[in-house]
Parts: C-alpha cells; structure tokens; sequence
C-alpha cells in the first residue's frame, strides 16, 4: 500500500477514504485543512484524528487540500520544540529514542553523539530508511552507548543516501565529496531491530516507552533492507581499486568504487593523517631527483680522485730529492 502523502487535495470521496493510509503513516502533529475560505486543522496523535469537532469538520469536506504537519512529543528530561528533541543517552539510550521516533511516525533524523563519534538514523514514516555512522566500525555497538547526546529533528526532505539500494547498478563512490572514506553495506531491518533489543542497557530510569505507552503495530516487509554508510579511516590495503562489495547482495559485488581527480586531491591535502599518499610521495620524481642531487655532492667524481693522487705523489718525490741533494752529515 502507498504511503500517504503529506499535503494533497482532499477526495471528492471525502477525508474518510485516507483514514487507513492516515493510521498507517503513525505521524503525531496537526492537518491543516483548506476548502475556499474554510479553513481549520486538526489533531493528530500516532496516525488518529482526535475527536473533536475540526475532524468532523474535515472528515465532511468534499474537495479542498490538506497538509499533514509533524509535531514531536515531548519526551521527558529533555529539551527542545515541536520539531527538535534533544537529552542524555545516559537517560535515553539510543534504542529507547529509535523505539520513539517509530512510535511517532517520524519523517526526519535521529542523530547520536558520543566523544568523536556520531550516528545518523534517518526514519520516513516512522520506518528506518538509512544510517550513516562517522568513526563507528560496527552499527550494533551503538545501541550499547550508555553516555553522550542524542537529537531528533522532522524533515521535509531525507539525505540522498537512503535511495542507494534502489539501484543496485549504481556504483558507490570510495570518498564523498569531501574526500572522507565512506564503506556502503546493506541491512536487513529485522536483524538490526533485533540486535538494538539485545544490546539495549538497562539504565533503570523512567523510559520514553513508558510516557508513550505500546508504539503502534506497523505494516513492515519481512525482507526490508536499509542503507548503512561507515564513514572514516580506509583501509590499509588497495585503497583506490578494492571493489566495495555489499552485505546482503554478493550478486552485485562487480560494482566498483570509483574515484575522482577532485576527490583524490582533496584526499591528498589532508596529508599524513589520511596515509593516501605516502607510497605515492616515496617513489615521486620530486623525491627521486632530490636523492640524486644530494648524491652527488656528497660522493666524489672519479678524474678529481686522480688529481688529488697525483699532486700527491709529486710531492713525495720533490721531498726525497731535496733530502738526497743535501750534503752529507759529518
């Protein structure tokens, strides 16, 4: 089944016949409603109109526009608005606020921060659509995080990255733009949701589940993979032409990583702290010519050696023929 847009014209049928889509979607907020110079919204709460007179008011219309907009929940000992949470994952761990963001049907991100570590869990209709981890080897282990920072933002529009596996024909560049190393592998959903239950820590405080109560049952492929990016050091083998192959697609490991000339200079500035270049600057002609210029003027030619030998050995001969000619002593 489509999901259900969130802005559109309101069927001739009326609002009643997008009432199931509406459920599936789970989003909490408002739906602004428009009919010539009638107007109104209504609330929204984990995909049900709330009862009230504005949703009959909608629910009556025949024609016009709507526009669905997200509001998030509070969530207790945190901060922010209706469109940005943010609190301690010493309080929260990660798995209570992805729990959340499904509950609330969110289309937008979830980032976490711990230390020089960062992860990015983008949601579309409360349903996981790509992550992106910066210095993290393994996904998993962020589930685990029981310090640093987490914020969940609503978004209009997602990260590019979430539609990488729709083509599984596409190659999957080695650096970005900036030139960081990026490693793309495929996830099944159910695996992570899994792992998140079993690493969860038991901080033993009142949790955002608890303020929420059950999150809502969801219509959810069995098969639904996710985009996953690793973003950070490359490898220390082949850095330029390893195939990148996919975790959950050995078919379409011919696809290969291709770089760029601006992406591989913006490599090279970072210098030593990436290693790109180091085997490149060893055998460079800069570095050979230099090697040779200091050869030789630490090593001798051959004809001066000669000379030398030679000015030498007359000197020797001058010194015994003066002693030869001086005259005996008596």
């Amino acid at each position: 089944m489509a999901r259900l847009p969130i802005s559109g014209p309101i069927p001739e049928a009326g609002f009643a016949s997008l009432l199931e889509k509406l459920e599936e979607l789970a989003s909490t907020g408002v739906i602004r409603y428009s009919q010539g110079e009638l107007s109104g919204e209504v609330i929204v709460e984990r995909g049900s109109l709330v009862d009230n007179e504005a949703a009959l008011e909608l629910l009556a219309l025949r024609g016009g526009e709507y526009t669905i907009q997200q509001r998030l929940p509070s969530i207790p000992v945190s901060r922010g608005t209706d469109h940005e949470r943010s609190g301690s994952l010493a309080v929260h761990p990660p798995t209570d606020v992805m729990e959340y963001c499904e509950h609330v049907g969110l289309t937008g991100v979830v980032c976490f921060a711990r230390d020089a570590l960062n992860a990015e869990v983008v949601y579309a209709s409360g349903d996981l659509a790509g992550i992106q981890l910066n210095g993290v080897d393994d996904l998993h282990e962020i589930f685990s995080w029981e310090h640093g920072m987490f914020r969940v933002e609503t978004r209009d529009e997602l990260p590019e990255y979430v539609t990488l596996l729709d083509d599984p024909s596409d190659d999957f560049p080695m650096y970005d733009d900036s030139g960081m190393y990026q490693r793309l592998e495929e996830l099944a959903v159910d695996d992570i949701l899994r792992e998140r239950k079993e690493r969860r820590p038991d901080t033993g405080a009142f949790t955002i589940r608890d303020a929420l109560g059950e999150s809502p049952s969801r219509p959810r492929r069995k098969d639904a993979t996710v985009p996953v990016i690793y973003l950070g050091e490359p490898p220390a083998s082949d850095k330029q032409t390893r195939k990148l192959g996919r975790a959950a697609r050995p078919a379409n490991s011919d696809s290969t990583e291709k770089l760029t000339s601006a992406q591989r200079n913006a490599v090279r500035s970072r210098g030593a702290a990436r290693g790109a270049t180091r085997s490149e600057e060893a055998v460079s002609p800069s570095s050979i010519k230099e090697s040779a210029v200091e050869n030789e003027e630490i090593k001798p030619s051959f004809p001066a050696s000669l000379t030398w030998v030679g000015l030498t050995m007359l000197l020797i001969v001058a010194a015994l023929a003066f002693l030869a000619a001086l005259p005996p002593i008596s």
